[in-house]
């Protein structure tokens, strides 16, 4: 049994993790939006003027192709590795084996 001290500390723990990686996201999402080239505090304005140079560079944009090549491909491998295992543990809960062989699945029983 957790104490309270101890479920108190993970969830301190895992808010400083959550903050640890959404803050400078949030900063570079401010910064986006920047009227100046000049990363400075406080900012002047707020502009989309950015966004449409990093559209117009073509560099930019075939970055980013690549990057919807990579994550389709990556989606496309997860979608069959995890349909496979699915089917092989639902194959082993259905033919009366206690645990499935590719994954932690376990088959609950009820003792009666």
């Amino acid at each position: 049994m957790e104490s309270r001290l101890s479920r108190a500390g993970l969830a301190l723990w895992t808010l400083g993790v959550v903050l640890f990686l959404w803050i400078p996201l949030l900063i570079i999402l401010v910064y986006a939006f920047n009227t100046s080239n000049i990363q400075s505090w406080p900012i002047p304005g707020f502009t989309t003027h950015w966004f449409s140079v990093a559209w117009h560079d073509q560099e930019a944009r075939s970055a980013l192709v690549l990057s919807l090549k990579a994550a389709l491909c990556a989606t496309g491998v997860a979608l069959v590795l995890g349909t496979m295992a699915a089917v092989e543990c639902r194959a082993s809960a259905s033919s009366g084996a206690r645990r499935c062989r590719s994954c932690s699945f376990s088959r609950s029983r009820s003792r009666a």
